[in-house]
């Protein structure tokens, strides 16, 4: 069976890229890395070059994540893989993952295996890890390992996307036709969902949350650290995602909570003007994308 890595990377830290690509090298008969038209490229071929098992393919300009991704992809089809792990640029795998995952490809329909994630700064407990698996509804992208045949079949990960929602919307995808994904409880991926920033009550509220055990006041410890730029693609796309799959949704309640969420992130991100801006353009320009998709 032949298991490749991929990564999409953009103005990288290199010392943590370097980890991550040490951490799975060897797990691996393959890593690609697709870069999008770093800053920092010349550093970037420097440092891939010291591997004999790394294909970098570099974008003059960012296409996005998910065109990233899908030139791994492909590629990766092309080359008669089963299997390919996706990361993030700063992922660090498990030194045992793909031996672990290895045990779940003969899953009936598996189309995704994913870990069990974790975000250490945002909660209070690690959870407690066990054998076997369960089938759930959607993953993340960064940590998972992806059937290459079934993404051939259903089609790759949606480009107009370019960040966020790619990886749900794959999810999807594969469900609507009929593949399933899986959750190996033995696997864990301590994975920073975002960039964050202590409140001023931060420490009132994390010594509460251990006192009582309550994840939500941990959460609430921290603040999100998000660039206008990011605001406008997450509020843009969720408009997409929820008309695009909502024969798989509950249509109302989700365009409610895509609203509570913009709510709250305007209230909670510092720059409040500019976040609110953002949303607003992303909100009009997804429902420019749906108007577009009801012709």
């Amino acid at each position: 069976m032949k298991i490749w890595a991929g990564l999409v990377t953009y103005n990288p830290n290199l010392k943590r890229l370097k980890e991550n690509i040490d951490s799975i090298y060897n797990q691996v008969s393959m890593v690609v890395v697709f870069d999008n038209g770093s800053n920092n490229y010349e550093a970037l071929f420097d440092l891939v070059n010291k591997y004999n098992r790394i294909k970098l393919i570099n974008s003059d300009d960012n296409k996005g994540l998910a065109y990233g991704l899908n030139k791994i992809c492909i590629e990766a089809f092309n080359k008669d893989v089963d299997w390919i792990l996706l990361l993030d640029q700063d992922s660090v795998s498990d030194e045992n993952c793909m031996l672990e995952y290895s045990k779940y490809f003969d899953l009936t329909d598996a189309a995704i295996l994913c870990p069990v994630m974790f975000d250490s700064r945002r909660r209070v407990k690690k959870p407690v890890l066990t054998e076997g698996y369960i089938e759930i509804k959607e993953c993340i992208q960064s940590g998972a390992v992806y059937n290459v045949t079934v993404l051939n079949e259903v089609g790759y990960f949606d480009e107009w996307y370019f960040i966020d929602y790619i990886d749900f919307d794959y999810c999807m995808s594969v469900r609507r036709n009929g593949y399933k994904i899986y959750q190996i409880n033995s696997l864990l991926l301590d994975q920073e969902a975002s960039t964050i920033e202590p409140v001023i009550c931060h420490d009132f509220l994390m010594n509460a949350a251990k006192m009582f055990n309550f994840d939500i006041l941990a959460k609430l410890s921290y603040r999100p650290v998000i660039k206008p730029w990011r605001s406008y693609y997450t509020a843009r796309n969720r408009v997409y995602y929820i008309y695009k799959n909502r024969d798989m949704l509950n249509f109302p309640l989700e365009k409610i909570k895509g609203f509570c969420a913009n709510i709250r992130n305007i209230i909670r991100i510092k720059n409040h003007t500019g976040t609110a801006t953002s949303i607003c353009k992303g909100v009009l320009d997804g429902k420019r994308k749906v108007k577009e998709m009801r012709l």
